[in-house]
């Protein structure tokens, strides 16, 4: 008994946070494409939901979950199962254009934990309760009966999650694919949809940009993590049919916080729809009120039909601030001057602020037909400026949907590395980004970002900041070609940080010239103590123009004023072959004449006779008594 109630415990937790765990199906793996026909097809069945006001339906439903966790106390992992089952009812109660009110009740109902019965969990889940949908099928709100507690209300929710089937503007073209961001218990994460000709439906979840599993620990480097090992869902829909005919899912997942393994978590659900027109003698097939039923199975209900003041106030304030949301980004979309479209954008950015759930909607905005060709530009750079968790979300969407252009999605990654203080979750995105995607523009960009962002912490949060840094050292050390090590390098340059100096040096003589180009400019850029001589020694041997140049566009921004270092550049620049290159040596002496006087006499030859404009014209200027040309 005592085994019991530990793992009851534990496994309410877990309908929160795995156990239920994936409440939403999702395709980890990509969905093959079908099978080429070989026959005419019909036309292609519309897709969406029939809200049909008194709409009834019943299922048949069973969700198993096999558990493997760390309790507590305990010497290792356990394992356990938790199993749900019976007939889950479905009622549309009211539906306008934006909304709908649904009723569920599951009865009868089995609940097993660790194959022990549990008659009071039972009891609570056959409770009937309401869930308001947007009519695209998002769950916005549920309500239980006031008596159903925490646990209960977690379970019973976390049930409809696990089927839920969300169209991104209320209906969709068949044949197509979207992405949208959704929510449950464990956190929140982007669901990747292809919809086939025949009202089935393929879902992914392609990332986690939030997770809420408690850790006890403050340490940053504790924040759970969920890592996906397989996750595969087929939904179904059929004419008549309010919600879903049928849907099955599987899914497989670890959570780990730090280095530690948390719970590993196999659910299988299925969801079969049994009955149009129920006869069952439950309480959600009444002729009451919502209300009246919830009222029912609690003895304290409040009074059906009294909304707080406060609620009725911030409903309308939403709704004002939406008219304003949808007259803004109209505007952006159309042809306004430059004048108007940075005004709109700034007030874009603060209704963001004032209502971040707004960012989501911007998703439809993004490549939408007929609009400017800015207006995408603008848009991303609202969300960057805003900042918010939500704003992240929706660059991480945008970054992570294959249907946009390579163009946008590299918007949105460098609309990440701009947000002050971006979240973990944008973070890991982003390095998911850098290590799995084949589109090497997007993956060096992602990487790219990270070093921005860290730059940023490195003021504000120095501690994720260390996060980042080692990250960034474990990308180089990681790096296998010339270019990842040369992103890799020109990364931990963007976030300025001279922790990493002795990561960067062993590669200023690398193979390869961008390599090399790349360690140079990093150098410079993290301010790196101590390597002018080093930076001396390669550039007496470097044998290419533009690396020549890196290396001595370094030595000038570390400002090391070494006379062994202006000595070589003396003695080098009159025979230099490249540009480029002959410039960064011009502006290095003529940056440094107070501690080495001896470099005016080239600039003076060069402001003569050099064949480069740029050189020549920076060379008179200080001939001339400038410094600064």
């Amino acid at each position: 008994m005592a085994h019991s109630r530990r793992y009851r415990r534990y496994a309410f937790w877990l309908a929160g946070a795995a156990a239920l765990t994936l409440a939403v199906a999702a395709l980890l793996l990509r969905s093959q494409p079908d099978a080429p026909s070989t026959h005419t097809e019909p036309d292609p069945r519309p897709l969406g939901f029939d809200w049909s006001v008194g709409a009834s339906q019943s299922y048949q439903l069973l969700v198993t979950t096999r558990i493997r966790m760390q309790l507590p106390k305990t010497a290792g992992p356990e394992a356990f199962e938790q199993r749900i089952s019976g007939e889950l009812h479905m009622k549309v109660f009211e539906a306008d254009e934006e909304r709908v009110r649904l009723g569920f009740q599951l009865s009868p109902v089995s609940y097993t934990l660790a194959d022990a019965p549990a008659p009071e969990i039972e009891a609570g889940l056959s409770a009937p309760f309401l869930a308001v949908f947007e009519r695209g099928g998002r769950p916005l709100d549920f309500s239980f009966p006031d008596d159903l507690d925490r646990q209960q209300r977690i379970i019973l929710e976390e049930i409809v999650r696990t089927f839920q089937l969300v169209f991104a503007d209320g209906s969709q073209e068949p044949s197509r694919t979207w992405t949208h961001s959704e929510e449950h218990a464990t956190g929140r994460y982007l669901a990747y949809y292809r919809a086939g000709q025949d009202g089935n439906l393929r879902k992914r979840k392609t990332l986690y940009t939030r997770v809420d599993v408690p850790v006890r620990s403050p340490d940053p480097a504790e924040r759970p993590k969920i890592h996906l090992k397989k996750s595969s869902a087929a939904l179904s829909l059929a004419p008549g049919v309010a919600w879903l005919s049928e849907a099955s899912v599987e899914e497989d997942l670890v959570i780990t916080a730090g280095s530690e393994r948390v719970t590993e978590a196999l659910m299988k659900a299925e969801l079969l729809l049994v009955s149009t027109a129920p006869d069952a003698p439950v309480s959600l097939f009444s002729d009451a009120s919502p209300e009246a039923i919830l009222a029912e199975f609690s003895a304290k209900a409040t009074a059906p039909g009294q909304a707080p003041a406060a609620e009725e106030e911030s409903e309308q304030a939403s709704s004002a601030a939406r008219k304003r949301f949808g007259d803004l980004v109209s505007r952006i979309g159309g042809e306004p001057s430059l004048e108007r479209r940075i005004k709109d954008r700034v007030r874009l950015e603060d209704l963001l602020r004032e209502h971040p759930e707004l960012a989501y909607e911007l998703i439809d905005s993004i490549e939408a037909p007929g609009v400017s060709k800015d207006a995408d530009a603008t848009l991303l750079h609202a969300l960057e400026r805003a900042g918010t968790i939500e704003a992240q979300e929706v660059l991480v969407m945008v970054m992570d949907d294959p249907e946009l252009t390579q163009l946008n999605r590299s918007r949105a990654i460098v609309g990440l590395g701009g947000v002050e203080g971006a979240s973990d979750e944008a973070i890991d995105a982003l390095f998911h980004t850098y290590s799995n995607n084949d589109n090497s523009l997007l993956a060096n960009t992602s990487l790219l970002a990270v070093g921005a962002i860290g730059r940023g912490l490195r003021e504000t949060e120095p501690q994720r900041a260390g996060g980042v840094r080692g990250d960034l050292g474990q990308s180089l050390a990681a790096a296998g070609s010339a270019e990842e090590v040369g992103i890799a390098l020109k990364a931990i340059g963007n976030m300025g940080d001279p922790a990493l100096t002795g990561a960067i040096v062993p590669h200023i003589d690398d193979p390869s010239p961008f390599v090399r180009a790349s360690a140079a400019w990093a150098l410079a850029s993290v301010r790196a103590e101590g390597v002018v001589g080093r930076l001396t020694e390669q550039l007496v041997v470097e044998p290419e123009g533009r690396v020549r140049s890196e290396i001595v566009a370094a030595m000038d921004g570390l400002g090391d004023e070494r006379l062994d270092a202006l000595s070589a550049v003396h003695e080098m620049i009159l025979d230099e072959p490249d540009p480029s290159a002959r410039y960064r040596m011009a502006r290095y002496l003529g940056n440094n004449l107070d501690a080495y006087p001896d470099g005016l006499e080239p600039l003076i030859e060069l402001a003569v006779s050099d064949s480069s404009s740029r050189v020549r014209k920076y060379a008179v200027s200080v001939a001339t008594g400038g410094r600064d040309g």
